[in-house]
């Protein structure tokens, strides 16, 4: 069984489990594409999330998403919620 011992803070969870946190820069040179996906960097390829918050000390700030960035769109789970028939996020 994979478990993550409850002690360990966040950001201690992410420096023991490198693989939970870099698994697309890994699968990027696997397939000899990390020059433009993989990892955030000038000129790269990225989708990622903007959380208000910081993960690294209360884990539940990952729920707090601002701002998504999928295939170059930009967009904000406030504005997308109502249109999607969810309330109170």
């Amino acid at each position: 069984m994979n478990t993550i011992d409850p002690a360990l803070t966040p950001l201690a969870v992410t420096v023991s489990r490198p693989e939970r946190v870099f698994p697309t820069l890994t699968a990027a040179q696997v397939m000899k594409r990390d020059s433009d996906l993989g990892s955030i960097a000038p000129g790269k390829l990225a989708d990622l999330i903007l959380v208000n918050g910081d993960p690294t000390t209360n884990i539940s700030d990952i729920r707090k998403i601002d701002v998504v960035v999928k295939g170059g769109a930009v967009m904000y789970p406030k504005e997308l919620y109502p249109a999607m028939g969810i309330r109170g996020q």
